[in-house]
């Protein structure tokens, strides 16, 4: 009877002693789960790249690797201004829970001055725009002093501080305008200076010479003659009659 009921006392205890550890065992398994999380959030992660994302975009990007975002200055850049240029720790380091990533900004296109071409053949004039990070929207042909298919100027002007990859139009010449030239043989020299003025040209170089065929201070012969064509603002040469001594 006695050893019958030790019997049961000791499977009780058994049973006991098997429940307890079990109990313990799913403790330390429900304890070990908890705790994964909070261990692969503190695991070292890659770094996400940032690059062209403004402040708020990268601080949610990194919201679920608990990064802090430091701005640490700015720096011309082609990417839009206010975005994120270049980070430290760069894309793909790694990085551990609450670490702080800094970040450098763009402060937009970087700029440039508008350089002189004048005199330039239109294909140099293009490659030295493109060169300085310009591009050419629009050639407009003019006459002007300088020869054919030089470039006379730009718009915007010489040395006019612009955005890098801006446009500039290209003033190029047609060579200089071919006009008219007046007759003023047989004027004087007064009333054919005023016409050659008028018509766009300029007087050149006066000789006198003696003839008994022209009044004193009467154009003899121009240079050139009266119907040929000559650039505006070019000279007309005269020989004016002198005094017969």
């Amino acid at each position: 009877m006695n050893e019958h009921k030790h019997s049961d006392n000791r499977t009780l205890w058994i049973s006991v002693l098997v429940s307890a550890g079990v109990a313990l065992l799913v403790s330390a398994i429900v304890s070990l789960a908890l705790q994964i999380p909070t261990f692969l959030a503190r695991r070292p992660r890659p770094a996400p790249d940032l690059a062209g994302l403004s402040v708020a975009e990268a601080e949610e990007t990194v919201g679920p690797y608990r990064l802090i975002i430091l701005p640490t200055g700015e720096e011309p850049s082609e990417l839009e201004e206010g975005t994120i240029v270049s980070q430290d720790p760069e894309a793909g380091e790694l990085v551990r829970s609450g670490g702080i990533v800094r970040v450098v900004l763009s402060s937009g296109k970087p700029n440039v001055d508008v350089p002189d071409l004048a005199g330039f053949e239109l294909v140099y004039a293009t490659e030295t725009l493109q060169a300085a990070g310009l591009f050419v929207e629009n050639v407009v042909s003019k006459h002007d002093s300088l020869p054919e298919d030089l470039v006379i100027g730009t718009d915007p002007e010489v040395g006019v501080n612009v955005e890098k990859g801006s446009k500039v139009t290209l003033y190029v010449s047609l060579g200089p305008e071919l006009i008219e030239v007046p007759k003023v043989t047989g004027r004087k020299l007064s009333a054919a200076r005023k016409t050659i003025e008028e018509a766009g040209f300029a007087v050149g170089n006066i000789t006198y010479r003696v003839t008994g065929e022209y009044y004193q201070g009467t154009v003899m012969k121009q240079i050139p003659p009266k119907g040929e064509t000559a650039p505006k603002g070019s000279e007309i040469e005269l020989v004016v009659a002198g005094v017969l001594r």
